[in-house]
């Protein structure tokens, strides 16, 4: 059983990095900003300012382990598999996110100051919590983040959760052509929508944008894993793709095309690389600091911005001039997460899975189909940003 975890481990440690990626993109330039980092070193500020792009890698990391769990199940679907399937989707989903919407609801009641420009006590209106409570606020029915804003990219990926059957039908009836040709054509279709109607960049997280950004991420990740099962991966030149591949990227945004263009293709490859079994990026993945992050990765996303007004008070100590202080209220600032983070991921996230897993086993128990092969000890994380 203990295999089969291992063969994800590569990529729960990729959620590590694609978490932390995300949210220097929000603390660099939100809380920590009067540093002005970066200022000094072009490429951290050019590191951190693409890390919106953490979000697609969570999307594609997403439909590549929906897959590896739960895509035999979909060959020949049925209604009760679908049933079961949104449940424990649902248990994976909700628990964390509607207590990180029930403590800023408690923060806005506390002290309704908390809420700093840009935010504004519009984004947390009724209407807008029965929207978020309902994971649908990412669906075009309303033009602008709210409550927990990161949870944009749940909302989408619980979209995708429903489209799921479907896709599913369709990358499995595909033999090995279909399947690369599946691929192309997702990095093709990411690519247009990049270029044309998300005007040059990937960063879209209102209005109905997200559920286009994550559609086609997300079948490129089920994709993605089709192709594993059916290629021989492990003697691929690992090491020469990733870094021909980044290259690539780097040159091109260096060019001035879009940061997002060749992003997809860097993650996919990135993605492949993960999830192979004893190749050298995979051993580096599954280093246990890394799983150990990526295995709280949904925790930590989901309460990043709650943290942002829990520790406010940290970020008048902030100040160009006074370096050692700086660097002491940054680091409460992140023992603060960390902490945070940990006690949900341990009180919230894990109890709320297992006793909602042993309620679905009991009432919607997997079919004999399912239970042969489905595999064991897989985790799974939306990214989800």
């Amino acid at each position: 059983m203990r295999s089969h975890a291992r063969h994800l481990d590569g990529l729960t440690g990729l959620r590590a990095f694609a978490a932390a990626w995300v949210i220097a993109y929000h603390y660099i330039p939100g809380p920590f900003s009067v540093l002005h980092i970066g200022d000094a070193l072009p490429i951290v500020r050019t590191s951190y300012s693409i890390g919106y792009l953490g979000v697609d890698l969570f999307f594609i990391l997403s439909g590549f382990v929906i897959w590896y769990v739960h895509g035999a199940e979909f060959a020949r679907p049925r209604v009760a598999i679908f049933i079961r399937f949104m449940c424990l989707r649902a248990a994976r989903l909700f628990p964390v996110y509607l207590f990180t919407v029930a403590l800023l609801g408690v923060l806005y009641s506390w002290n309704p100051d908390f809420i700093r420009t840009p935010f504004n006590p519009a984004h947390y209106s009724p209407r807008l919590l029965l929207l978020n409570l309902a994971l649908i606020q990412s669906w075009g029915v309303t033009g602008r983040l709210s409550w927990n804003f990161p949870a944009w990219s749940v909302s989408a990926e619980w979209f995708c959760y429903l489209l799921f059957p479907s896709l599913a039908l369709a990358v499995a009836r595909s033999g090995w052509r279909g399947t690369v040709a599946g691929i192309v054509l997702m990095l093709l279709g990411t690519g247009v929508l990049c270029l044309t109607v998300f005007g040059g960049s990937m960063n879209q997280s209102t209005g109905g944008m997200p559920l286009l950004r994550a559609g086609p991420e997300f079948l490129l990740g089920c994709l993605l894993r089709r192709f594993a099962g059916q290629a021989r991966l492990t003697q691929w030149p690992w090491m020469w793709l990733i870094a021909g591949s980044i290259g690539l990227w780097l040159a091109s945004t260096a060019a001035g095309l879009p940061p997002g263009l060749l992003a997809i293709p860097c993650f996919a490859i990135l993605v492949l690389a993960g999830s192979t079994p004893e190749t050298p990026v995979a051993r580096l993945l599954s280093a246990r600091p890394l799983v150990a992050v990526g295995a709280a990765s949904y925790s930590l996303y989901l309460m990043q911005f709650p943290v942002e007004k829990l520790a406010s008070a940290l970020l008048p100590l902030l100040s160009r001039n006074a370096a050692l202080r700086s660097m002491a209220a940054i680091a409460a600032y992140l023992v603060i997460l960390a902490v945070c983070t940990w006690l949900v991921h341990l009180a919230v996230e894990n109890p709320s899975r297992r006793w909602l897993r042993g309620w679905i086993d009991a009432h919607l128990p997997p079919s004999r189909r399912a239970a042969a092969v489905a595999p064991a000890g897989a985790h799974v994380h939306p990214a989800k940003s």
